[in-house]
């Protein structure tokens, strides 16, 4: 009975793998499996050629996984690829298109990204309407493949098939496999960057950001609406500099800052008890308009301020909310000095801080 059993199973393995389930029909499909499918700048014949399964091939000789790695990297025009075996005979191939979101430059040229920050494709020239990505230390760019940033020991990586693990999901996954003694060492700085792209989609300020600056870890900044720069200082308290920014730039209560008004908008500075002190300095921004920072204790208040208040601001107004004001691990906080072009301290003007 039990070699009996054998020979069956065997026989039912062998004509699985040989007469039975073999391919006879590709059905493409958006991710939610309804059709027609959104293919983006590819056709479904360029999708089945690069899906490389002819017809009459079993449908259990290859590795399902494996086909849709390389497809993602062969056809860097879209974000994600799923490959779903549909009995007897139906090979079903999902896909969801990439989509130009940002630009980085990089010793390779200009790379077009998506918002997964797959590398769409690298040009000499400077893609035209897409938020540009400066100042990052990028690995070995290639077509079809997610942004890596320099780090010791890196190794380029191919982009996530469709498991649906995002870019930033693979990147923090990574950073948190590292067993290095160093923290700085063990932090994978794609961690930074995904925090803060994120940000700005979440605040509703990627729409109008021209630019963002990573050069400097101490002093990031990013650009709106070609008029105001924003500086952050460093990464620390990141979430509430920037939702304290899109407060003031999108000034709904007519307490921040005008639709028309230019100048460097600073909320680097950090006090010990977490909250913010902004100050803007208004005046165009130019290329050469780099923000001079330095430390600061904690007297760094710009108190000089007070002495400008308009009518219906205070001085103090900036304070953090409670769930927000976690003081930066660093004495003294993220202080800076904001200077102008001529080398002038510029004038703080508090503003009352964002609701809750």
């Amino acid at each position: 009975m039990v070699l009996l059993g054998l020979l069956v199973i065997g026989v039912g393995v062998a004509l699985s793998l040989t007469v039975l389930f073999k391919v006879d029909t590709f059905r493409i499909e958006n991710m939610d499996g309804s059709t027609p499918a959104d293919t983006g700048i590819y056709t479904e014949d360029a999708i089945l050629g690069a899906l490389g399964v002819p017809v009459g091939e079993n449908m259990f000789q290859f590795s399902a996984a494996q086909k849709e790695k390389n497809m993602v990297v062969s056809l860097p025009y879209l974000e994600r690829v799923e490959i779903r075996r549909r009995l007897p005979s139906t090979l079903v191939i999902r896909v969801e298109p990439a989509v130009e979101t940002w630009c980085a430059q990089s010793d390779s040229g200009w790379l077009t990204l998506s918002d997964g920050l797959k590398i769409m494709k690298i040009s000499e020239e400077q893609p035209q309407g897409l938020p540009a990505l400066l100042g990052l230390d990028i690995e070995a760019p290639v077509a079809g493949y997610y942004l890596k940033l320099a780090t010791p020991n890196a190794t380029a990586t191919p982009a996530p098939a469709a498991s649906g693990v995002s870019a930033a999901q693979s990147t923090a996954s990574s950073s948190s496999s590292s067993t290095s003694g160093s923290e700085q060492s063990a932090h994978d700085p794609m961690d930074d960057v995904n925090r803060l792209l994120e940000l700005l989609w979440t605040y509703e300020l990627k729409d109008d950001c021209t630019s963002i600056q990573f050069g400097d870890s101490n002093e990031l900044y990013f650009i709106y609406q070609n008029r105001a720069k924003v500086l952050l200082g460093t990464f620390n308290n990141l979430d509430y500099k920037i939702k304290f920014a899109a407060y003031l730039l999108h000034n709904e209560d007519g307490k921040g800052i005008g639709d028309t008004e230019q100048g460097t908008l600073d909320v680097s500075h950090q006090l010990e008890d977490g909250s913010l002190r902004p100050t803007w300095s208004p005046g165009s921004i130019t290329a050469s308009d780099s923000a001079q920072t330095s430390t600061a204790g904690e007297n760094d208040t710009g108190q000089t301020g007070d002495e400008n208040q308009t009518d219906g601001e205070t001085g103090d107004a900036a304070n953090a909310d409670e769930g927000d004001g976690q003081a930066d691990s660093t004495e003294g906080g993220d202080t800076a000095a904001q200077t102008e072009e001529d080398g002038q301290t510029a004038t703080p003007e508090p503003t009352a801080e964002p609701a809750a």
